[in-house]
């Protein structure tokens, strides 16, 4: 991949903090260490949406995660 972009670290409610790589397809989030970047996961952007707004969706998605844990 060639087309990857670092939007910077997003702190989610509860103290938890991810990295944010975005691609042309996809938001990736993670942790950074002394051997690199490691993927947590990831969230497909749709056609058309902004990286404010997949952004804004994921940070979303990820306290609801860490809030209420996975359903």
């Amino acid at each position: 991949m060639f087309n990857e972009k670092y939007l910077g670290e997003i702190e989610i409610e509860g103290g938890s903090s991810f990295h944010i790589i975005e691609t042309p397809t996809r938001l990736i989030f993670g942790g950074a260490c002394n051997a690199g970047f490691i993927e947590s996961g990831f969230m497909k952007k749709d056609d058309g949406q902004s990286s404010c707004e997949a952004l804004t969706e994921l940070v979303c998605e990820l306290e609801t995660f860490y809030r209420d844990g996975a359903i």
